[in-house]
């Protein structure tokens, strides 16, 4: 769906699994992955196990480590991005809650360009569907076009994405990938969403009321 993906913003995902699925495509050409914890990433870059399940997609010369805060990180950056993976933790807390902002996204929208693609895990549908439509609003209240999707991932359950943009979110495929193992480049599948899956009102996450967190908290509080 992005027609550009020259520079790649990786906001979380000290795993390097997101890494080593973008660095498939070939036009690919430079990844700047921030993530906080310097030890979860020096892990999966070094141990012989977790770099044979990426790949070792974080010494791969195409890729940036940077382990800050993504928030200040952000805040200072002057860089732009064709596209931006966000894989934060859940917003179990109000540190992490901020990272799902209104605030953040502004800051956010400095690094993009009107044709950049963004993209976030945004909890799950099903079990938190006040919080994953929270976070589709907030998003919303930035980037003019967003796209709430889900699908299920067997070791989480049923999980949702949100993509946002300056420009209608549409299934034009720019390039495919031979092999996938799951997608069939078939969006209208992933962005259906039953009735349980819905809530009527929700309220803008701001860092003056951190409603994410609450909505998290109550919603996955009852699944715990």
């Amino acid at each position: 769906m992005a027609k550009n993906i020259d520079n790649i913003l990786v906001l979380g995902g000290g795993d390097g699994f997101a890494v080593r699925e973008i660095l498939k495509y070939k036009e690919v050409k430079k990844i700047s992955l921030v993530d906080l914890d310097g030890e979860m990433t020096h892990f999966f870059k070094t141990n012989e196990t977790m770099r044979r399940l990426n790949q070792s997609s974080l010494s791969n010369p195409k890729v940036e480590v940077i382990n800050k805060d993504a928030y200040i990180w952000v805040k200072d950056s002057k860089k732009k991005f064709d596209v931006v993976i966000i894989d934060f933790p859940d917003p179990s807390n109000y540190s992490l809650g901020k990272l799902y902002s209104l605030q953040f996204y502004k800051e956010l929208e400095r690094l993009t360009k009107p044709e950049t693609k963004i993209v976030v895990q945004t909890t799950s549908p099903y079990f938190a569907p006040k919080s994953f439509w929270c976070i589709e609003k907030t998003m919303n209240q930035i980037f003019p076009f967003t796209a709430a999707y889900h699908t299920y991932v067997p070791s989480f359950g049923e999980w949702g994405f949100s993509m946002a943009s300056y420009e209608p979110v549409h299934n034009r495929i720019y390039r495919k990938l031979p092999n996938l193992k799951y997608y069939d480049y078939n969006f209208s599948q992933l962005s259906y969403f039953n009735k349980d899956m819905k809530v009527k009102e929700v309220e803008v996450n701001r860092l003056d009321n951190q409603i994410l967190v609450r909505y998290f908290d109550e919603e996955w509080g009852k699944v715990q």
